[in-house]
């Protein structure tokens, strides 16, 4: 299973960063990023330059970084799964794409030491509201397997994720 799913982030690695530099990154001059693990982990903001490289980093699990957005409106959705079973997000792919999503429109990317992301795109914002009625309906679905994932982005109430999308 873990060999369908590198196999899948393998094919669309490059897309999945175009996806992010379109529909995500919109100031580069300002960013956050993680240091530490586990409740030992603390954010800053760094005053460098957002580029690819440290983006490509956070794909491969090598930094954490979190871009802001504003608004009650995204042009994405993530789903954070916070565990190494395969079995979640292939299960998760299957009702994405009985959904009526394409392959090619599921960006997968494993999150280093803690599980996997699964990204998906829109060509115009969306309510957050939605997304989240949305994905936490896919949630649901997955029954005990769905206790690991969280959304990005969350609620609207919650100010902190609503201001930075970090997975």
């Amino acid at each position: 299973m873990s060999e369908q799913i590198e196999q899948h982030i393998q094919d669309h690695k490059e897309a999945l960063l175009q996806q992010l530099n379109t529909l995500i990154i919109g100031n580069r001059n300002r960013f956050i990023e993680q240091y530490g693990e586990g409740e030992q982990a603390r954010y800053a903001t760094s005053t460098k330059p957002l580029v690819d490289t440290v983006v490509k980093a956070h794909l491969s699990g090598e930094r954490t970084v979190g871009c802001y957005y504003a608004g009650k409106a995204s042009k994405f959705l993530c789903f954070d799964i916070d565990e190494k079973d395969p079995s979640i997000p292939l299960k998760l792919l299957l009702f994405l794409k009985d959904a009526g999503f394409k392959s090619e429109e599921l960006h997968v990317e494993y999150s280093g030491l803690k599980g996997w992301h699964i990204w998906l795109f829109f060509k115009e914002l969306v309510p957050i509201s939605q997304l989240v009625t949305f994905g936490d309906y896919l949630i649901k679905r997955l029954g005990s397997m769905g206790k690991k994932i969280e959304l990005r982005p969350e609620k609207s109430e919650n100010s902190r994720r609503h201001q930075v999308a970090i997975c």
